[in-house]
């Protein structure tokens, strides 16, 4: 059996009280037609924020950079097999506030974009959850205290590799 790990980072992209959500293309291999939010794997030597920047870049269109450290509100692991394939993925959930509403151009990989709510039900329990880390991180009102939560999720990320 072939084992694989990964990192995975995905961009929580709010605007005002809405979330962008994108719904994977029925022709995808991968979770044909679910509603996600952005997110990709951590190429090879790629800084977690550079990899979400390209991701968010690649599966939206619109541009976040590559150097600002997005907070990260929580994370999700999954795991999957495929034949004698195993993967084990570790995602790292950021929180990304927009100020101003964006062009979306989505990628291939997706056929459609919206701006929903946490109630729209297209909000499935996986994405649910990641809205319950964002409860949490944000009931932190301690700077110290959410600088310490980052570097606890941080760590417990390097630890898999």
């Amino acid at each position: 059996m072939n084992n694989i790990f990964k990192i995975v980072v995905c961009g929580v992209i709010k605007h005002q009280d809405r979330y962008l959500i994108l719904q994977r293309s029925e022709t995808d291999d991968v979770l044909p037609g679910i509603w996600e939010f952005p997110s990709g794997n951590i190429e090879f030597k790629e800084g977690i924020a550079q990899g979400l920047s390209r991701e968010i870049s690649e599966e939206t269109g619109i541009q976040i950079s590559a150097t600002e450290k997005y907070p990260i509100i929580g994370y999700s692991e999954y795991s999957s097999q495929k034949g004698d394939v195993y993967k084990e993925t570790i995602q790292l959930n950021h929180l990304i506030n927009l100020s101003k509403k964006p062009e979306v151009i989505t990628s291939s990989e997706h056929s459609h974009f919206d701006w929903a709510t946490r109630d729209d039900p297209r909000m499935d329990k996986f994405l649910q959850e990641i809205f319950e880390q964002e409860d949490r991180f944000l009931k932190i009102k301690d700077k110290s205290q959410k600088i310490a939560k980052i570097t606890q999720l941080k760590n417990m990320a390097r630890q898999k590799d």
